[in-house]
């Protein structure tokens, strides 16, 4: 059994020129976009805390991407012209996909000593609210030190 099913549907049928987000089995994401039939991915991102391998494969970063549409250069890598057995290697490196690739991902910024923003995978606004920093600071308590300013829903 494929421990690639998504992205082995996503690169057979394409992505109709959108990112198709693809949710790994430890909880990272990344999200691609492809043509039907090609060995190759045209645009690959990488969500926070998701590294690329130090391959020829993906060597070609787009750093300017983010910041010229408005993001930030802390966003994510993203890469251009990635061979979708990579992006599988990469994939079956964080033990494949997960079984639920239908849950959403919730951008949640933080007000601490200084503004903190970060992605969580999420059912709702108020369950993505109620996770847990790495650090383990609860973001759904508010103390005198730590608040939330918003959480949005990241565009697919």
């Amino acid at each position: 059994m494929s421990t690639t099913p998504r992205l082995d549907s996503l690169a057979a049928g394409g992505t109709n020129g959108a990112f198709e987000r693809i949710r790994l089995a430890d909880g990272h994401t990344l999200t691609l976009k492809t043509q039907a039939g090609s060995a190759t991915a045209e645009e690959v991102f990488l969500f926070g805390g998701l590294d690329a391998p130090d391959t020829e494969a993906w060597a070609d970063q787009d750093d300017w991407e983010a910041w010229l549409t408005g993001g930030s250069l802390d966003d994510g890598p993203l890469y251009l012209e990635v061979p979708v057995q990579a992006v599988r290697e990469l994939i079956e490196q964080h033990g494949g996909e997960h079984a639920d690739q239908d849950r959403r991902t919730y951008r949640v910024t933080i007000l601490r000593t200084e503004r903190i923003e970060f992605a969580v995978e999420a059912d709702s606004r108020e369950d993505a609210e109620a996770r847990y920093l790495m650090d383990g600071v609860e973001v759904a308590s508010e103390t005198d030190s730590t608040s939330i300013e918003s959480v949005t829903l990241d565009q697919e």
